[in-house]
């Protein structure tokens, strides 16, 4: 998929489509950014690794958190958040659309992923307090199903089934890889 193509159907795929909310729930709201990157060699995912202090420390993860009483609404909260942890300027951004919510996650909350496309060469600050590092993985290796597996765990309410990737060190599961793996099947193959 060339850069014009996800730029321009990723946003008409998430508008096209019904959105599944969980806001009715009783989990706690939280929202994620999950930015694209184009790149010479295509596009690519931006993550972070939690700083190792935090909930979840050393955690590969979406840029994100709670969405505080003062955000109008998620995609605000996920803009926030991420200028709080990477230091990029919500004007940066360009916010394609709302994905579907998930949840619960382990921690009571249920997410909802803001998906934008972020500047390629950003000169990022990462906040120490909460990364340790930034993790761009290009999406054609996450779309190639030799580079995921699958485990099965029993923990209720979390799905039984995990997708995992193994990036180099990093270790790409949770919600993290729910959201990536249910946005890859929205993507087209071609």
């Amino acid at each position: 998929m060339t850069t014009l193509d996800l730029s321009q159907r990723l946003p008409a795929l998430l508008a096209g489509r019904p959105r599944r909310s969980l806001a009715s729930s009783p989990y706690r709201p939280s929202a994620v950014l999950v930015p694209f990157v184009a790149g010479a060699e295509g596009w690519s995912v931006l993550l972070t690794q939690r700083a190792t202090d935090l909930a979840h420390g050393g955690q590969i993860a979406f840029p994100g958190g709670a969405i505080d009483p003062q955000d109008q609404d998620a995609v605000q909260a996920a803009l926030r958040e991420t200028e709080e942890e990477l230091g990029l300027s919500p004007t940066a951004l360009q916010v394609w659309g709302l994905f579907d919510d998930f949840g619960p996650t382990s921690s009571g909350f249920y997410t909802t992923p803001v998906v934008a496309q972020a500047p390629a060469g950003y000169p990022f600050r990462p906040n120490p307090a909460e990364v340790s590092a930034i993790v761009t993985v290009p999406l054609a290796w996450l779309r190639c199903p030799a580079n995921q597996y699958i485990e099965v765990r029993h923990r209720p309410p979390l799905p039984p089934l995990i997708y995992i990737w193994q990036y180099g060190p990093h270790k790409i599961w949770g919600l993290t890889s729910r959201i990536l793996k249910s946005l890859l099947d929205l993507l087209p193959t071609a």
